[in-house]
């Protein structure tokens, strides 16, 4: 298979006539997978990607078909820098000095956005809009629950108290040097709400859907010592209630770097083993557990919640 280079292992892109019709035998074939107009990726490597890796595989490749030369941005920019969001987007985002207004084309949306509003940063071979632009962008731009944990995110990445507030303080000024009016509000309330103690979007989630269902806000990442000097950190702590919660994601059971060679059975076991070793804790009453799909249906959240003891 002889098909044109490109500085991301297992990603194509057709510069050319003759790069296009390699490409699209090779697509016939089943080697490569066609993503986007003129942008593919190894057949192998696309089936065998998370949602995560594919939306990255995609940034690539439609990258590569205009010589990685685009300011990522939305989206686009959360994933190459790391930033969790409650849901993938399958579309390119990238700021365009040029645009006027906001367009898609072909599963690209250009942004209109003045070049001396974007940190720009050199994520090579990508260029992306800095970590508070693009958390400002996605408060203004998405509905509450994805604006929360996309700011979460960043802020979990942040090592010390002083680069959260930094970062606070910078998601603010591009909040309030947007041109945009409509999102202005909610983005004011992400800025509020976010809490640098979700280490994941479902637990984002579940904090946005607890305080819309009138329930108190627990305290995050609580460590209990559960012996053999280790501490455990749950997700969710109601110390009046002495209630735990704990989020299930299925990253937790499928995901090979959090198996870390353990099978998913071996985790269930661990799992357990830890729930018992936190009601050994005389301050827990108890633990309660849900999934996206209670998170998905808050009726569900509630009963769970409700059930366990959580105060209101």
């Amino acid at each position: 298979m002889h098909l044109p280079a490109c500085p991301i292992e297992g990603v194509y892109a057709a510069h050319s006539v003759a790069d296009d019709r390699a490409l699209r035998r090779s697509c016939a074939r089943g080697e490569i997978v066609r993503v986007r107009r003129g942008a593919y990726v190894l057949a192998s490597l696309w089936h065998q990607a998370r949602p995560r890796e594919k939306s990255l595989l995609r940034i690539a490749a439609v990258s590569s078909t205009r010589g990685f030369a685009d300011l990522l941005s939305h989206h686009s920019a959360a994933a190459v820098l790391g930033i969790r969001t409650l849901s993938e987007d399958d579309r390119v985002h990238i700021v365009d000095p040029r645009a006027r207004t906001t367009r898609t084309v072909s599963g690209l949306v250009i942004h209109a956005g003045s070049p001396d509003r974007h940190e720009a940063l050199g994520l090579e071979p990508f260029r992306a809009t800095g970590t508070a632009r693009t958390a400002a962008d996605l408060a203004l731009t998405t509905p509450f629950r994805d604006g929360v944990a996309a700011l979460d995110s960043a802020l979990h990445q942040q090592e010390t108290e002083d680069g959260r507030e930094v970062l606070l303080a910078a998601v603010r000024r591009e909040v309030d040097a947007s041109e945009r009016v409509h999102g202005q509000k909610t983005a004011r309330r992400v800025l509020e709400f976010a809490d640098h103690g979700a280490a994941n979007p479902g637990e984002s989630a579940s904090r946005v859907v607890m305080a819309e269902l009138g329930f108190a806000s627990p305290r995050l990442q609580e460590p209990f010592d559960i012996g053999r000097g280790t501490n455990a950190f749950v997700d969710f702590w109601w110390e009046r209630a002495g209630v735990v919660g704990e989020f299930d994601g299925f990253e937790k059971y499928s995901d090979p770097g959090m198996l870390n060679g353990r099978t998913p059975s071996d985790v269930v076991v661990a799992e357990k083993e830890r729930e018992s070793r936190l009601l050994a804790d005389r301050r827990v009453r108890r633990v309660v557990r849900w999934t996206w799909d209670d998170v998905m249906h808050p009726d569900r959240l509630y009963r769970l919640l409700a059930r366990a003891g959580v105060p209101r």
